[in-house]
């Protein structure tokens, strides 16, 4: 009846609402923004935040109301007399008072306010609400703070003594908590920590926001928002406070002197913990020999790991662990129960907090019409209780999910019925793509640790609380990880009723084989010379069989470097995608902190160029083995080589404190060559060096002309030598293979994806090059490269460098046709940084329309992407250079992801003047744009 009443109050205040703000206009409120840290915050840049401000904010949403902030350098007793004056409307943070009553108005509460005594996370001397060891604390305390009386009353009431310490301000508590003046120090909850952890938290009471008691309109107005933000937006203030005071540093345990006590006592492989999972319930938990693996084992190795107990597995002999043991003391904590804390405590357990939760899916052949027979799996007895069959299902039992999935591929049933994993494990194991994972909506089982409920319940305690430590990242690791088939001893029925076409064609030709013999024999007691043939059809086929035992190892060679490559990149991308998705995480929760934001940005900004190098690589490698590159030799200047190299790396090796020195005894001026792919090859090994070569060591770089036996030619060596950290013997055998690295690199945390080496080894052979390359560990790296160039008659222009211009930018208008929402954000709000107009057409059709209907000089360039719906970029750009009038001569640059030299040359070729690749420089663009569109000249 109350809930019906609530429904009934929120619905007619949403009514009245709604009325109210269909007939009036948009109110301004003047609000008192006193300064206060954590509730009332003031950026560089003049930007709000703080729990006053995101209450305001979310308090918007659900009123007809904008806002006016006034009073920013003032203080709290200034700000209500502000009010009082009638110089602002409204005033959040107000506790009630009885003096306070009398002249204002309240609202409903908008937070709660508490007395806590903190002290650093590293004092182990104090527990939360350890009392007994209170006696005798030196306690901060500002002057005036009407929190002290309210810490020397709940110290009496829990009967602890305390020395207070008094001190003058905020900034001169926390120092002398920081340098020991004092044990701990007593604040209001609001208020922003870091490194600290609260020993007691009372005297909680809610605060509200304040108006002119004549102003019952906004009064209105603002209780109406609060009542839809107390149903529509859940906790929204713990919410708030979490975000705004609650110390995100602070992820220590902390462990009672009890709990302590225990983990001592379990700390040494002589009284390990008994841990009990299940045998055959892969990829959850599986026995393999003396170990288990899996999913849940991975997890409690983290979460044991926490509080440094040993443990051991216990000895389950059937598949499915029995909860008897449990209770009868044979193992102390069981992982993976599906029981809930009510079905537990009928059975005299007692059940931990979920520590994951996994769904249920539907695994069937994707050529199946209908559903008839559903198979269940015996080692997931609680999974199958959830199952529901439809009208006409029948249901047939098996062992384990692989017995399940093999009925499945034979045709014995239609579907099997498994937790979402498993099935997603199968699915990804089905090369031929025979099988469809449906996930069943509304099925989701609790993973949980369970102990007898008459046993110590320490361990469960403590086992809470590593629990509550979990994060999502390292979990979905594990779960990944696992995703894959557990190795199992070869099963010749099961392989013969998967494969049965296999079999009969097998039998069939040791049949004909058995019958060709047998004649051979029969026939040669009679002639001779019919032996000597069929000897030879025999050798003939004996060499067929080495040819074929030489292309099934080939085949299996191949399997494994797929495999390999699969590994290897899985790896290497979800290194940075870990960063990028935690350091974005890390910035989201540190908004204030703009010192921390920019150092969050920069890890991102790294781990993103490291995804793109790794990208770009592998995508070298693809156009390398599928022979799609090609060698273009044309006149190049090798000193302009030699300075393009000096001029990226000079200032990057006197950072790093490297002495760098490029010699060069060359007297050819030019030679005809790929300068793209050998500028490639140099700055890569010389990346090498770099990254390899520790503070204070050297770098050298050589060229030296040598004769050639071909006429009319050069050999052009190169040596580069550097004092970095050198290569074992055995790795060096292995260099040019794709992703390997060796140890010592991994090791030292230096990235890299393996690939640079075998792509520089592949080009300098398409170059008709050689490289060798001499290591020692700990000494040092010398590559020596050698090059036979046909010398050029006609030198190229000597000034490469790039023409300076003075141009500016503003008054510019370009029409941009970008499909993705994100690439044309980016792009808008770079240009329109330097004043430069941008508007956007979705697709290569819509820019054309755009184009033509305004005025011939309206648009001053087009940014064209490539791959858009209905018409992509080549399309639109060969239709606008077929324009009538002079809008076909509008300079277009193409900004796309197809990024390799023959998308350039496509681009050109349909008409555009530039190929610019995502994601694009800003600078090389307005270098582009300076150098096609000449306004103001």
């Amino acid at each position: 009846m109350r809930k019906l009443y609530l429904r009934f109050v929120l619905l007619l205040a949403l009514c009245v609402m709604g009325c109210a703000m269909a007939s009036a206009n948009v109110r301004t409120v003047r609000i008192g923004f006193f300064e206060f840290e954590g509730y009332h915050n003031m950026g560089p840049n003049g930007e709000r935040s703080g729990y006053g401000y995101d209450f305001l904010c979310l308090l918007q949403r659900y009123s007809n109301l904008r806002f006016e902030y006034l009073g920013e350098n003032c203080s709290w007793p200034e700000a209500v007399a502000m009010l009082e004056r009638g110089e602002i409307d409204m005033l959040t943070s107000a506790q009630k008072s009885a003096d306070r009553a009398q002249k204002f108005a309240y609202s409903l509460p908008i937070g709660e306010k508490a007395v806590q005594l903190n002290t650093l996370e590293s004092n182990n001397r104090y527990l939360p609400y350890d009392f007994n060891h209170f006696d005798g604390m030196r306690v901060g305390m500002i002057n005036g703070n009407s929190v002290n009386e309210k810490m020397i009353e709940y110290a009496k009431e829990q009967n602890f003594s305390i020395t207070p310490v008094m001190l003058a301000n905020k900034d001169e508590q926390e120092r002398a908590l920081q340098d020991g003046r004092v044990d701990a120090i007593v604040t209001s909850t609001l208020r922003k920590t870091q490194g600290e952890k609260t020993l007691a938290r009372f005297s909680a009471h809610p605060f509200y926001a304040l108006f002119q008691k004549s102003d019952t309109a906004l009064l209105r107005e603002v209780n109406t928002a609060i009542v839809q933000m107390n149903a529509s937006e859940g906790e929204w203030q713990s919410r708030l406070f979490i975000k705004n005071y609650q110390d995100i540093d602070a992820d220590k345990l902390v462990f009672t002197p009890l709990e302590q006590a225990y983990i001592r006592a379990h700390s040494s492989d002589e009284n390990p913990i008994i841990l009990a999972t299940d045998n055959n319930w892969f990829p959850f938990s599986q026995k393999q020999g003396d170990s288990h693996v899996g999913i849940i084992p991975d997890l409690w190795q983290q979460i044991l790991d926490m509080t440094g107990m040993k443990y051991r597995y216990y000895d389950c002999s059937d598949d499915i662990f029995s909860l008897d043991d449990l209770k009868q003391g044979k193992a102390d904590i069981y992982l993976g129960c599906t029981l809930t804390p009510p079905e537990a405590e009928q059975q005299n357990l007692l059940v931990s907090a979920p520590f994951m939760n996994v769904d249920a899916s539907l695994l069937y052949r994707r050529t199946t019409p209908e559903i008839h027979t559903v198979a269940l799996c015996d080692v997931t007895p609680n999974l199958n209780k959830t199952f529901v069959p439809e009208d006409g299902w029948t249901v047939r039992h098996y062992h384990t999910s692989d017995d399940a999935v093999r009925a499945l591929k034979a045709g014995e049933v239609d579907a099997v019925y498994c937790y979402a994993f498993d099935a997603e494990r199968h699915e990804n194991l089905d090369i031929e793509g025979l099988l469809v994972n449906r996930m069943l909506p509304g099925i989701k089982i609790a993973l949980r640790a369970v102990v007898a409920l008459d046993s110590d319940h320490l361990l469960m305690s403590i086992v809470s609380k590593c629990i509550g430590k979990l994060h999502g990242v390292p979990l979905e690791t594990i779960v990944s990880d696992n995703l894959t088939p557990p190795p199992s001893s070869f099963d010749f029925t099961s392989w013969r009723r998967e494969h049965k076409p296999v079999v009969y064609t097998v039998v069939i030709a040791v049949m004909l084989t058995l019958m060709l013999i047998v004649g051979l024999f029969v026939r040669l007691h009679y002639r001779k010379m019919v032996n000597r043939k069929l000897q030879s059809q025999f050798d003939d086929i004996n060499h067929l069989n080495v040819e074929l035992e030489q292309a099934r190892r080939q085949a299996m060679a191949a399997s494994d470097a797929k495999s390999a490559f699969l590994f290897n990149m899985s790896h290497d991308i979800r290194t940075p995608m870990n960063a990028i998705v935690g350091y974005t995480n890390l910035i989201e929760n540190n908004l204030d902190d703009k010192e921390k934001c920019r150092d969050f940005l920069g890890k991102v900004k790294s781990a993103n160029d490291f995804l793109l190098s790794l990208i770009n690589n592998v995508l070298e490698m693809a156009r390398i083995e599928s022979g799609r590159v090609t060698i273009e030799d044309n006149v190049c200047r090798l000193s302009d080589i030699m300075n393009e190299i000096q001029g990226v790396y000079t200032e990057l090796m006197r950072e790093k404190d490297i002495r760098f020195e490029v010699k060069h005894n060359v007297s050819v001026g030019a030679v005809y060559t790929d300068q793209t792919k050998l500028e490639q090859v140099l700055l890569n090994l010389i990346s090498n060096s770099y990254k390899y070569t520790p503070r204070g060591g050297q770098v050298s770089m050589t060229f030296t002309q040598k004769p050639s036996e071909r006429e009319g030619c050069v050999v052009i060596e190169t040596v580069l030598s550097d004092t970095g950290v050198g290569m074992s013997r055995e790795y060096l055998e292995h260099i040019f293979e794709q992703f390997t690295r060796e140890h010592s690199f991994t090791e030292s945390k230096v990235q890299g994806t393996g690939l640079g080496m075998s792509i520089v080894k592949h080009l300098v052979e398409l170059m008709g090059g050689t490289i060798d390359i001499q290591s020692e560990l700990g000494k040092g790296t010398t590559v020596t490269l050698r090059g036979d160039f046909r010398i050029a008659t006609d030198m190229p222009d000597g000034n490469n460098a790039q023409q300076c211009f003075d141009h500016t930018f503003k008054g510019l208008r370009l029409l941009m046709a970008e499909d993705n929402e994100l690439n044309a954000e980016i792009a808008i709000e770079t240009l329109s940084e330097v004043g430069i107009e941008v508007q956007r057409a979705n697709n290569g059709r819509v820019c054309i329309d755009m184009l033509c209907q305004h005025p011939l000089d309206y648009y001053d360039a087009i940014l064209m992407d490539i791959q858009m719906p209905e018409m992509n970029g080549y399309e639109a750009a060969r239709a606008i250079r077929q324009l009538p009038d002079d809008r076909r001569l509008i300079p277009i640059v193409a900004m796309t992801a197809n990024a390799f030299e023959e998308d350039r040359k496509d681009a050109l070729a349909a008409g555009m003047n530039a190929h610019l690749p995502k994601p694009f420089d800003a600078q090389l663009l307005l270098q582009t744009l300076a150098s096609l569109v000449m306004r103001g000249e």
